[in-house]
């Protein structure tokens, strides 16, 4: 299908640029293979209809089922990913109230979806191929108020009915305006049951600290707060690129892990407009440190807290990939005036230990590891505040060699 067409992207409070397409460039999005990525909470505008059943036909011999279209007329496909649990709807408002749109939804289960859906003919979760509602303005999609699961051809209902999704899930849905000549429509995909933030994309490049050349790694993203992951993916050195999305004001910890460089790590906070960041990798030089705040532990005890393992197995990746390594970790606790030095001291011991029996229990030589412990004595920060404090609750790796 050749799209002669141009997006605009709309949020609450937020009105993104014209995506560039339609200014020449020949994007087609009619097959299953190469859908429009959609994020929940945004409308979509599609200034056009979609013309043709794209590259080939990918349904055809149905006129006798009912949920699937008996042929593809004008297709444009959507895919989206849920960001959370929870009831999604979603909306199509054509700007030509003659334009009829059918749809089907498909729930993504591999790379390997869009040959199922044709060649075993699976039914859709939902569909919709109702006769367009003049009174409703031709408008479709999922709603809350309807229990339907599918509409078949003819005068029906133009809603069906919201479909449960886990966090982490992907749908396909494909569109048909079965009438020539549209004047296209818009789309937004969001939830009935609960507020979800529309996300933003983190787009990152790797490169290496002495160099500034780009390198390839292997990507962590995951939720501060609940550790879910975001992202983990082999990055190749050209581009070295990598791109994250995620819901607006959710802290994120990002870590690269690459043989013969140290683990970084980085927390931040994604804010409510699209950014780029750059990950330094140094190289693991003896004498080098790595600071890691992600390794939390119990108040007052050296036992993990859950959200610690994701790190705990990122740093035995690092020892594994560099089996000549030796190393001493340190354990830091704050400087509680309330509590002796020495006992803290003991703590810090107790901390490293922990992190080193999880290291040798996964199969790294003990002899590659000693311990030490600073207590409080080493703080990286004197604030008083919270989130700066709690930088000096901390596990530190030196390379001995």
């Amino acid at each position: 299908m050749t799209c002669p067409c141009h997006w605009s992207v709309q949020a609450a409070f937020l009105v993104l640029p014209v995506l560039a397409w339609g200014q020449g460039e020949q994007l087609q999005h009619g097959d299953c293979a190469n859908p429009i990525e959609l994020k929940p909470g945004r409308e979509y505008i599609y200034e056009k209809s979609p013309f043709g059943p794209g590259k080939k036909q990918e349904f055809d011999g149905n006129e006798h089922t009912l949920h699937l279209f008996p042929a593809e007329i004008n297709t444009v496909w959507y895919r989206f990913n849920a960001p959370a649990e929870g009831l999604v709807i979603f909306e199509v408002r054509p700007f030509r109230q003659a334009d009829d749109y059918d749809w089907m939804l498909f729930k993504q289960e591999s790379t390997a979806s869009c040959d199922s859906i044709f060649r075993y003919g699976i039914k859709p979760l939902r569909s919709n191929r109702a006769r367009n509602d003049l009174r409703m303005s031709s408008k479709t999609g999922l709603h809350r108020d309807y229990e339907n699961l599918h509409a078949p051809p003819g005068p029906g209902k133009s809603y069906s009915k919201p479909i449960a999704v886990k966090r982490g899930e992907t749908y396909l849905l494909v569109l048909d305006n079965i009438y020539p000549g549209g004047e296209g429509h818009s789309i937004i995909v969001h939830y009935a049951d609960r507020e979800v933030l529309p996300s933003v994309t983190i787009k990152g490049r790797i490169i290496d600290k002495v160099t500034g050349k780009p390198i390839s790694a292997k990507i962590y993203a995951e939720e501060d707060s609940t550790g879910y992951s975001l992202l983990e993916a082999l990055v190749d050195s050209i581009p070295a690129a990598f791109t994250v999305e995620v819901s607006r004001n959710t802290a994120v910890r990002l870590a690269a892990v690459k043989k013969d460089y140290l683990l970084t790590t980085l927390n931040f906070r994604a804010g409510t407009a699209d950014t780029s960041l750059v990950l330094s990798l140094e190289p693991a030089d003896k004498g080098s440190r790595m600071v890691l705040f992600n390794i939390h532990f119990l108040p007052n005890k050296a036992e993990f807290q859950p959200d610690s393992f994701s790190e705990l197995q990122r740093l035995l990746e690092f020892m594994q990939q560099s089996a000549d390594k030796y190393i001493r970790i340190t354990g830091h606790t704050n400087s509680n005036v309330f509590t002796s030095k020495s006992w803290l001291l003991d703590l810090s011991v107790y901390r490293a230990a922990a992190v080193r029996d999880y290291l040798t229990g996964h199969g790294i030589e003990p002899g590659r590891i000693r311990i030490a412990g600073a207590g409080g004595s080493r703080p990286l920060t004197e604030s008083n505040e919270m989130k700066e404090a709690m930088k000096n609750l901390r596990v530190e790796i030196e390379l001995l060699n």
